[in-house]
């Protein structure tokens, strides 16, 4: 079996139109590549699946998996699934749609479906439906495995404490003074009376630490236009001796992306180090 799979390879590989191939039952059959798309196409039980196949699929994943509450309570998880899905199915491209068979994209799911029935939150429900489409859309294992991550993260830190995520890393990639003032409004629009808090929960969540230093050195002192968001931030993060974990960076940048993405479709230029 192994020298036919071998053969098979060496001739799609050498151009070779009418190849031999393998089918499922492991029987040599003939195929022309010309053909072969629409063939994988065509054959909807392996390789296609509607919206509403897609939906349902959601659905069944929602209602076998959430854990058994009392009736009423249910009845307003019920419905805040069904708008989420109302809302964010129909803007996932169809021909990404027979990912909802992937074992991967049914457990991110079923992540995402947990956080929306359970928090009532416009701003969390676009971040976790921009998520699930990054997910479907994915074209690596790291960019999969990230958005698997910030999911996660999303369980148990708050939209505050996202926002900060994002605020740490325009501070740290020094991007303030290329984003939106409107932009910048929106994320520091949190009660910063309790930061204390919400970077302690960062902490206890593995993504920030403490140290006896100031954190002054994540911010640009470069004068301009933003320089009131700077200090804002500056005295966010320095007053709580509070640093994020490097490795949380790219967990900021995604959410600082999702947030790009939600506000009016805005672009900041990034500047990597």
């Amino acid at each position: 079996m192994l020298k036919k799979l071998t053969n098979f390879l060496t001739k799609i590989l050498s151009g070779n139109k009418n190849f031999t191939g393998i089918s499922m039952d492991n029987k040599l059959i003939e195929q022309n590549a010309n053909t072969v798309n629409n063939v994988a196409v065509q054959n909807n039980s392996m390789y296609g699946i509607t919206y509403t196949e897609a939906r349902q699929i959601a659905i069944d994943i929602y209602e076998q998996n959430f854990p058994k509450i009392q009736q009423y309570a249910k009845d307003i998880a019920n419905k805040r699934i069904e708008n989420f899905l109302k809302e964010f199915m129909p803007q996932i491209p169809e021909d990404l749609c027979y990912r909802f068979m992937n074992p991967d994209i049914q457990y991110t799911w079923n992540n995402i479906a947990k956080i929306a029935a359970l928090r009532e939150d416009d701003d969390l429900k676009k971040i976790l439906g921009n998520l699930l489409i990054n997910k479907l859309k994915a074209q690596n294992s790291y960019d999969s495995i990230l958005y698997s991550h910030i999911i996660k993260v999303a369980e148990n830190v708050s939209i505050e404490e996202m926002k900060i995520l994002a605020l740490y890393y325009l501070v740290k990639q020094e991007l303030i003074n290329n984003t939106s003032q409107n932009i910048l409004n929106y994320l520091l629009d949190f009660d910063k009376s309790r930061c204390s808090e919400y970077l302690s929960s960062l902490i206890s969540n593995g993504l920030a630490y403490r140290s006896g230093g100031f954190a002054h050195y994540i911010v640009s002192e470069e004068q301009g236009e933003n320089l009131e968001y700077i200090n804002q931030i500056n005295t966010l993060f320095s007053e709580n001796h509070t640093f994020i974990n490097v490795e949380v960076l790219n967990i900021g940048q995604k959410i600082a992306e999702l947030y790009l993405e939600n506000l009016n479709n805005e672009v900041i230029i990034y500047k990597y180090q």
